[in-house]
């Protein structure tokens, strides 16, 4: 077993003890989960996800074009359509970093009614956007092949738009419950500590805790720019068939975090005047 096994290996364990020290606050914060994603994220991801199926089901498309298709639908509906690509580990990178994006409508609708204010909801998915872009700049150009899709009806693409929302239920219910599974075992430590460490775990909840902390903008770009684990652990389990590990895509995160943090810091003078 290499050490990346042995060290998923300990914190699955580690989790497992913890939810059976404290059932009642686990089974509080998977309900809590559930029902964030049920009344704020599925609404929004869900059609993009069958729309952006659809609209690419059975086509031959560049590289580019799938990457446009994937950025209004968010993750994992990139990393879907990459899947069965046929890149190289080395040519998937770029298109991880570029196609490894949060919904719109998730700053556009869920953020921006949690600030009160959909100027800021557009200013991180501007962020957001860019550095996705940008971040993808780091790492080599994919071939100038076209990619083949294969062909989906409109009832196979809404199951399997349905079986991704699945994953990704079960992503943030388990990146919720990690963040206060945390939370009961170091109860020392500081709410700011504590909202940072559940944005790195779960990037929705993590999000909302942030802002109820005062974070500053650019932390929030950044949390939103990293995705979360939840979202990695997604996006992973359609980038394997090209070679990408959780711990490439992790890093890849890292780097597109670090982008829109220095994007959104750079736009506040200019956001402050409007």
């Amino acid at each position: 077993m290499t050490g990346f096994s042995w060290m998923k290996a300990l914190a699955a364990g580690a989790l497992m003890g913890a939810m059976l020290v404290f059932p009642r606050q686990a089974a509080e914060s998977a309900l809590a989960a559930l029902q964030l994603f049920a009344v704020k994220i599925l609404p929004g991801l869900l059609p993009f996800s069958v729309c952006a199926l659809l609209l690419t089901a059975g086509h031959t498309l560049p590289a580019s074009a799938l990457v446009l298709l994937a950025l209004p639908a968010g993750s994992p509906v990139g990393a879907r359509l990459f899947q069965n690509a046929g890149l190289s580990a080395d040519r998937s990178r770029r298109a991880a970093a570029c196609t490894g994006v949060m919904s719109p409508m998730f700053f556009l609708y869920t953020v921006s009614a949690w600030m009160n204010d959909a100027r800021v909801g557009r200013l991180l998915l501007a962020a957001h956007i860019l550095s996705a872009l940008l971040c993808g700049c780091f790492f080599p150009r994919w071939p100038r092949k076209r990619i083949s899709l294969p062909y989906l009806s409109a009832p196979q693409a809404v199951a399997q738009g349905a079986q991704a929302m699945l994953t990704v239920a079960a992503c943030v219910a388990l990146g919720t419950v990690s963040a206060r599974m945390l939370y009961c075992a170091l109860p020392g430590l500081p709410p700011a500590a504590v909202a940072a460490a559940q944005s790195l775990l779960e990037v929705s909840s993590g999000t909302k805790a942030l802002i109820a902390q005062d974070a500053p903008l650019p932390a929030i770009a950044a949390c939103a720019g990293f995705t979360g684990l939840s979202i990695l652990l997604q996006n992973a389990s359609f980038w394997q068939k090209n070679g990408l590990t959780l711990f490439d895509l992790t890093k890849i995160a890292l780097l597109r975090a670090a982008i829109a943090f220095v994007l959104c810091l750079a736009a506040l003078p200019l956001f402050a005047r409007g």
